[in-house]
């Protein structure tokens, strides 16, 4: 009995959003038969196309009000109401008609309206949809045949379709974390406000927007085009799939690049950071075992359901080590004092492995000198290369050594955009799955 559902108004957006949320570890199945349609091999979630986009508001509310009833009759727990990226559709009465079959089953939801999808180009500021930086009514959607896109402001569009209040976050209480969204939407909600209209810029403020609305205590379904309504659900159902297997990162890059990678990653998936002190590794001896010994304790006290756990040497750029002043001090070339910063985090990840059960542990290494170390230190021979996760990040297995078969994604310190460390961990994540 699947526990989530998506609506969407057109298939091929259906299928976008189902894929959405089969990569956050649910089994995802559209159905082509509509929502009273049996499905085989007991999906969590089940995507229903009411083919309503073009269609008068009328019928387009019959359609989804019809479909949400025939769900909740099926068991489903939640919703999201999958709407187009550019606004095109019954976007009011579709939410609408979702709401008030909530309504008669006695849940009074509120519809959080994500807009965005800062991962293609749409973004919403100021109430104001925008393609690529482009006011929504500037680009060709205006012009489109069946669904032609007048106004550029999704407040005044969600209040001319929709019946119920609308009320609006700005970019300005994002920005201000997800507490302050929760507040925000629980004062909304109070007023009697039940579709929120929320600004969302980047990925960063989408992240804040799921936290909050998965804190702020009340009934709430998303509307979006896919992205918000698949982060809100794995922050509210995680998936036992999820979990089969965990990933243990090894950061040797110190660019701001990485950080704010990491910063993304810990904002997505839940993850344990431990962080390593550089300078006692290079000075080696009593503080490098001293060192080593207070991280594999952190790495131990970690959850078992924790998927990830990362091993990182800067959180912030004042960890940055002066390499060469170092060396100088340590009478030692700076190539040494890198090496052994490198051998040293190895060595911890590779006792972490056997702590964290080496069998449903995949290694998420960035930074070319540490995934170097690693390899020695896992007695590797070499690395069998399977995929591409993003350009100029590769994943694979160890061949050779005690721990030949490791799943393994290595990438630059200065390769990828923000989502690129969540991207690695992800794709290791399902590989654990599929051996499982």
């Amino acid at each position: 009995m699947p526990r989530l559902a998506v609506i969407a108004d057109d298939l091929t957006g259906a299928n976008a959003t189902g894929i959405l949320f089969g990569k956050r570890g649910f089994r995802a199945i559209s159905s082509l038969g509509g929502a009273r349609c049996e499905l085989p091999g007991d999906p969590d979630v089940v995507v229903v196309t009411t083919e309503s986009r073009a269609i008068p508001p009328k019928e387009a509310y019959r359609r989804v009000y019809q479909a949400a009833k025939d769900l909740l009759g099926l068991g489903v727990q939640h919703f999201d109401k999958r709407i187009d990226s550019t606004l095109r559709g019954n976007l009011g009465a579709e939410i609408d008609a979702l709401l008030q079959a909530l309504r008669e089953q006695g849940t009074d939801a509120m519809a959080v309206v994500v807009a965005a999808f800062p991962g293609s180009g749409r973004s919403t500021v100021g109430g104001y949809h925008l393609v690529s930086g482009v006011p929504l009514e500037l680009t060709d959607v205006a012009n489109d045949p069946t669904c032609p896109i007048r106004s550029s402001s999704l407040p005044d569009l969600l209040s001319a379709q929709s019946r119920n209040s609308v009320g609006v976050i700005p970019i300005s209480t994002v920005l201000q974390g997800s507490q302050a969204v929760a507040d925000a939407l629980r004062g909304l909600y109070s007023d009697g406000n039940r579709v929120i209209a929320m600004d969302c810029i980047a990925d960063a403020d989408l992240q804040t927007i799921v936290r909050g609305a998965a804190q702020c205590g009340l009934p709430v379904v998303s509307a979006d085009p896919g992205p918000f309504g698949a982060e809100l659900a794995a922050a509210l159902f995680p998936s036992p799939r999820r979990t089969l297997g965990r990933v243990l990162a090894v950061v040797g890059s110190v660019t701001a690049q990485t950080r704010e990678q990491l910063e993304v990653l810990q904002s997505s998936i839940p993850c344990m950071f431990v962080h390593v002190k550089a300078e006692a590794l290079a000075r080696g001896g009593s503080l490098a075992t001293a060192e080593a010994g207070r991280a594999l304790e952190s790495v131990t006290r970690a959850a078992a359901n924790t998927p990830v756990v990362c091993l990182h040497t800067v959180s912030h750029a004042e960890d940055i080590l002066d390499i060469g002043a170092l060396a100088a001090q340590l009478g030692v070339a700076p190539a040494a004092v890198t090496c052994s910063i490198a051998d040293g985090l190895a060595q911890i990840a590779v006792e972490s492995l056997t702590e964290m059960g080496r069998s449903e542990v995949g290694v998420y290494g960035t930074g070319g000198d540490i995934i170097a170390a690693l390899c020695r230190a896992c007695g590797a021979q070499g690395i069998e290369l399977l995929d591409e996760v993003l350009p100029l990040a590769t994943y694979g297995r160890l061949v050779g050594g005690s721990y030949s078969g490791l799943p393994l994604v290595t990438k630059g310190g200065l390769v990828g955009g923000p989502n690129a460390a969540l991207a690695c961990v992800n794709h290791l994540i399902g590989s654990l799955e599929e051996r499982v």
